[in-house]
């Protein structure tokens, strides 16, 4: 093969590569992540970009915790979330390099 066939041929493989890549990490960005609230206070729900689309509180919640610590367990929820969605598009994009 000709230096040339074989770039063209490199070339190629590294393009479908990146689109495999991107169609694999715009999948892992339009997922969903549904973590749970500490002591089943509820869950919160986050698009794999780290968005946050809701927060469930179980009804009883407020009068289980008090609003302080159901506020810090909330928060804790949505950083947890956003923390496994930044992990899962890392994971998803580098899965995904050029086998050279």
């Amino acid at each position: 093969m000709k230096a040339n066939d074989q770039l063209y041929a490199y070339v190629q493989e590294i393009e479908a590569d990146l689109r495999r890549t991107k169609a694999t990490v715009r999948e892992a960005i339009q997922a969903r992540l549904t973590v749970p609230i500490g002591g089943a206070l509820g869950t919160v729900t986050v698009t794999g970009a780290g968005a946050l689309v809701s927060v469930d509180l179980s009804p009883k919640a407020p009068w289980m915790v008090g609003a302080g610590k159901l506020a810090a367990e909330v928060t804790r929820a949505i950083q947890e979330a956003e923390q496994r969605a930044r992990a899962s598009r890392l994971a998803a994009a580098a899965g995904h390099g050029s086998t050279r």
